[in-house]
């Protein structure tokens, strides 16, 4: 019962932007995924991610370069790499910013390219970290671009 006091379930959210904002490392722990867009929304908001080695988060996530990698069901593995992140906050900060840098350029080079998508509007998209809990407001539209 002591846990219900800290953790809340919040069901389906399309904007994940505010509960990002106030991480210091995002961890996709999974048995399989596709392309997670979760990963490059944290990556957008420069967060460095712990991930499973599995789908297609290799193709995302480059271990040592834009974030860290694990083995599937490998719990030790997870557990150290939070811990070498928490206690190396420079190693934190470049693999955020290089994750960042990296999807970014590979996002905006990609919306150049389609002539119906407005990229300056896309690059002004940001939400506000809330300033009390509760105070979490879903956008009217979904978007985690954020590349300024």
């Amino acid at each position: 019962m002591e846990l219900l006091k800290i953790l809340y379930l919040l069901g389906i959210r399309m904007n994940v932007i505010p509960f990002l904002d106030v991480m210091d490392i995002f961890v996709l722990s999974t048995h399989s995924e596709g392309l997670p867009l979760v990963i490059l929304e944290a990556t957008a908001q420069a967060k460095p991610v712990i991930a499973t080695r599995v789908g297609g988060i290799p193709e995302i996530v480059e271990h040592g370069q834009t974030g860290l990698l694990y083995e599937h069901k490998d719990s030790a593995a997870l557990a150290e790499h939070i811990l070498h992140l928490l206690n190396n906050r420079d190693l934190s900060k470049e693999l955020a910013e290089a994750g960042r840098t990296a999807i970014c350029s590979q996002l905006l080079d990609l919306h150049k390219k389609e002539k119906d998508i407005d990229v300056e509007r896309l690059r002004s998209l940001r939400f506000s970290p809330p300033r009390r809990a509760g105070e979490f407001k879903e956008p009217k539209y979904h978007s985690w671009v954020n590349c300024h």
